[in-house]
């Protein structure tokens, strides 16, 4: 293939075509390819095409990059559409030619005019082509995995017993709440608690599964244990059931504490001093909450108003406060409130009326 130069105009002759030569156009080349690719050619413009592909490397170029563009544009169109959107691509392209040329009433594309466009418009393409034949440029894009988030509460009076995304399993006592992303990433498994909570965690060594209340974070592979952390109380507590667990707290010292604890073995966080202990005894109901276990240890009158108002979901009135006092020891399991407040209103001295809106302590 060789161009004639003629005033104002281009031509491209292809020669030993149908056994003479041709003289073509450039626009006329680009419609016989975009003719082609729609499959509406006779036989003679086939015969063109065909040997003028053997016979130009520029042809070649050319023939290809509308290939390209129509098989891209195929995606969920009907003919028409498809003429429709390659169409509007190719506006584009001649827009960002035109723009470098001098104002002519005919314009004429020469080859490699056309394919520097073509590189510099190949960003545009891919935007137009996303534009106007994908499905979903109307939708709004949804968030990755990783960033959304998801709540489980049980509120006062209710337990809950929660999946998380990697098969553990999470308890939530009255009046506490987690938070973990709807997919855990590939390094971590991050469970934010508020209130308290017993873990079975799936074993997975590659991804550590890591609760996280207030100052405390507690890291485990595969494992059985217990955190209590109310916004109401001090201090945070971290009973080990099963496995073996790692206790970080953040101290203020660069590092944080950190403790390895055992089975059978719990550590309490102080979150005003910054001090934490160890006890080799869990009490009762920091895993037998599960099974309706309501325990009391030395507890004083406003926390055990507290956890009753809590595990049972009622508001108190306190009319006549106590007043020595308490040092509150008690174990009930699966007694209602009207149980629970006759045996310990008989051990404190103390009357009591059960209303629908609230208890009044008398």
């Amino acid at each position: 293939m060789k161009k004639i130069q003629s005033p104002g105009r281009v031509f491209i002759s292809i020669g030993d075509v149908l056994a003479k030569p041709i003289i073509m156009e450039s626009d006329y080349i680009e419609s016989l390819i975009i003719k082609h690719l729609a499959r509406e050619t006779n036989k003679d413009e086939d015969d063109i095409l065909r040997n003028s592909l053997k016979t130009s490397e520029d042809f070649q170029k050319l023939f290809h990059f509308h290939k390209s563009i129509w098989n891209d544009a195929s995606l969920n169109q009907t003919a028409n559409g498809h003429k429709a959107a390659y169409s509007r691509i190719a506006q584009q392209i001649e827009s960002s030619s035109t723009s470098q040329k001098s104002k002519n009433t005919s314009r004429w594309i020469q080859l490699p005019v056309l394919m520097r466009a073509a590189s510099v418009m190949l960003f545009v393409v891919v935007g137009v082509l996303a534009w106007y034949l994908l499905p979903s440029r109307q939708q709004t894009t949804a968030p990755a995995p990783e960033t959304t988030l998801l709540e489980k509460e049980a509120t006062n009076g209710q337990k809950l017993k929660a999946f998380l995304p990697d098969g553990s399993i999470a308890w939530l006592n009255a009046g506490s709440k987690i938070s973990y992303s709807a997919y855990f990433s590939d390094t971590v498994r991050l469970v934010n608690l508020t209130g308290m909570a017993y873990f079975e965690v799936e074993k997975d060594t590659l991804k550590p599964f890591i609760v996280r209340s207030g100052a405390v974070d507690v890291t485990a592979l595969g494992t059985a244990f217990t955190v209590r952390s109310y916004q109401t109380e001090a201090s945070i507590v971290v009973a080990l059931d099963e496995g073996s667990v790692l206790v970080k707290m953040h101290d203020g010292s660069p590092a944080g504490a950190k403790e390895l604890l055992k089975p059978g073995r719990q550590i309490s966080y102080n979150s005003q001093n910054r001090k934490y202990s160890k006890a080799s005894v869990v009490p009762d109901d920091m895993f037998n909450w599960r099974n309706g276990v309501l325990y009391f240890e030395d507890d004083t009158f406003e926390k055990v108003i507290e956890e009753l108002s809590r595990w049972y979901g009622v508001k108190f009135e306190i009319r006549n406060a106590p007043r020595e006092a308490w040092h509150y020891t008690a174990t009930f399991r699966n007694f209602n409130l009207k149980e629970v407040l006759q045996s310990m209103s008989y051990t404190m001295d103390f009357d009591f009326e059960i209303n629908p809106e609230k208890v009044i302590i008398k």
